[in-house]
């Protein structure tokens, strides 16, 4: 019996393998934006637990004594995180396992996948010297020429 390892459901997210991170971002997306706004919310602005000040020094607030914001930006923090850690294989996994916000995950999974932003303009411009130069050579069967412009094309649609 072959083990179903990710649905086309609103309840199961889609899993991220190593391979497939170009399609899994936006699916990802969307599905954490169906959890709710909160869960949406959570991951663009990020998440700080509420704390207090004792003694002039800064503490976590005790959950008990949270207002419902505190509790509902919590619970979205929570659900967007569960989605992301449920959404990646065990060796993705691992890169993100001790984060506690969904925001540093989704940062540390995008700086993983995609690097930098120095890293993706330099990436972009490579890709593109390579396409401008891009000329069929003498020899080159049409099916080949294509094969390398599908290549660039691949690349270009992975970043």
């Amino acid at each position: 019996m072959e083990i179903i390892r990710e649905g086309l459901s609103a309840s199961r997210p889609p899993i991220l393998d190593d391979k497939n991170y170009s399609s899994w971002k936006p699916r990802m997306i969307f599905f954490i934006k169906t959890l709710d706004g909160k869960a949406w919310r959570a991951l663009m602005a990020g998440y700080d637990p509420p704390m207090i000040t004792v003694n002039g020094v800064s503490v976590p607030k005790p959950e008990v004594d949270w207002a419902d914001a505190e509790k509902q930006a919590s619970v979205g923090n929570a659900r967007a995180l569960n989605a992301i850690f449920n959404g990646l294989d065990l060796n993705v996994f691992k890169l993100i396992n001790s984060c506690s916000t969904a925001k540093e995950a989704w940062k540390t999974l995008e700086v993983a996948y995609e690097g930098t932003s120095k890293v993706k303009i330099s990436r972009l411009q490579l890709i593109t010297s390579k396409f401008e130069a891009l000329r069929m050579i003498e020899q080159e069967s049409m099916c080949d020429y294509n094969k390398r412009v599908l290549e660039i094309a691949r690349i270009l649609a992975a970043r």
